[in-house]
């Protein structure tokens, strides 16, 4: 356990990077609850911290440690972790400062006394890990925050990916449950390895990845799974096909429909410019088709029964990409959304992943490889 004395040590070494924030920066309020303590400049300078519940702060992503920081819990009894510097941190609203001796139980964080300790009136405030509308997790030191000013403010106003936004959505999940975490990686763009990728454990040897999805509005269509494909693949593999997830789904479709003849995804363009007369669907590179392709929306799977097996296919596709969560993030109001797969255990204790409301096939992004690539387009029952 680190000691209170060790804790205060830590909290007031120099912190060498950065412009660290001050009470200067805090608006008269987050000192109107504390009678014990003044804190003398409060609202003297630039107010960075959210003065209001609204959604649109504009320092929403939050700000950067600029030197590693113990987080102390809310009830003063423990460390809860000591935070990396880089990690983003958000002062919690309605924001209040207090002295560290004010919020440490000593007897449960073993160490000196009070009165022996020279910098006692360290200054912490409440912080979450994603959001300043979210509930605080715990106290830090506020001179370990940096300002958002030049080369930092350029930072913070590009803010963080979906990924990194659920990556601190899991750590503060498994920090209010107690339960060990340690991230292990997250995806750049267009990378092909897990979005997100931690463990529980204080060694790598159990990895627990996560799927990410990000959204500016949670009933928009997201699109799941994708393979890229052609006329000719899909003719000469269809026994190939006959496997995988999208052959499956065109099998659902076929049912919902009542169309005796599908069994490739090139019946299913087929189907829909010669039978639906929609001249424009095709692979890419079939005449009168976009460059990237198109499948038609009349196609959807919209009844209960087969939006269930439809699903299915879905966790399938989970369970072989070794996923144990899927998150969807609201990139609007910056909430995220995270479901169990069914894939391994749930110790985070988050709800399964949702029933659908609608599931089609659909083209997605452009060509690859002169190939057209296909996804699962999916609504969820939310």
């Amino acid at each position: 356990m680190i000691s209170y004395r060790n804790l205060k040590i830590a909290l007031f070494e120099a912190a060498g990077r950065g412009v660290p924030f001050s009470a200067k920066n805090f608006p008269k309020s987050a000192g109107s609850n504390n009678k014990q303590e003044s804190f003398p400049g409060l609202g003297e300078r630039t107010t960075y911290v959210p003065t209001d519940r609204s959604s649109n702060f504009k320092y929403e992503n939050g700000f950067p440690l600029i030197r590693d920081t113990p987080l102390v819990s809310l009830n003063g009894e423990e460390i809860l972790k000591v935070l990396p510097a880089g990690t983003f941190v958000h002062f919690t609203y309605p924001t209040q400062l207090f002295r560290l001796y004010q919020v440490v139980n000593q007897e449960k964080l073993s160490g000196s006394r009070i009165h022996d300790m020279s910098l006692k009136d360290a200054i912490v405030a409440p912080i979450s890990l994603v959001s300043h509308l979210s509930s605080s997790i715990g106290y830090v030191a506020i001179n370990r925050v940096g300002k958002p000013t030049g080369k930092l403010a350029s930072r913070v106003s590009k803010g963080k990916s979906s990924q990194e936004v659920v990556a601190s959505e899991v750590e503060r999940i498994s920090l209010e449950n107690n339960i060990p975490f340690k991230l292990l990686g997250i995806a750049k763009p267009g990378s092909t390895v897990p979005d997100v990728s931690f463990t529980h454990s204080d060694t790598s040897s159990s990895t627990t990845t996560v799927e990410v999805k990000g959204t500016d509005n949670l009933v928009n269509e997201i699109t799941v799974f994708d393979k890229s494909t052609s006329r000719s693949e899909s003719q000469s593999a269809r026994a190939l096909l006959a496997q995988n997830h999208i052959q499956r789904a065109i099998k659902i479709i076929a049912l919902e429909h009542n169309i005796k003849y599908m069994h490739s995804i090139a019946d299913v363009f087929d189907y829909a410019r010669d039978v639906l007369d929609i001249k424009d669907s095709g692979f890419a590179g079939d005449a009168n088709a976009p460059k990237s392709g198109k499948l038609p929306v009349e196609l959807a799977i919209t009844s209960s029964a087969n939006l269930k097996k439809a699903r299915q296919i879905i966790l399938d596709h989970f369970s072989e990409t070794k996923d144990t969560y899927f998150a969807l993030h609201d990139r609007k109001n910056n909430k995220v959304k995270l479901y169990y797969t069914g894939y391994g255990q749930n110790r985070l204790n988050v709800p399964d992943f949702p029933q659908l409301n609608r599931f089609r096939l659909a083209t997605y992004g452009g060509v690859s490889r002169g190939m057209t690539r296909i996804g699962f387009k999916i609504k969820l029952k939310l």
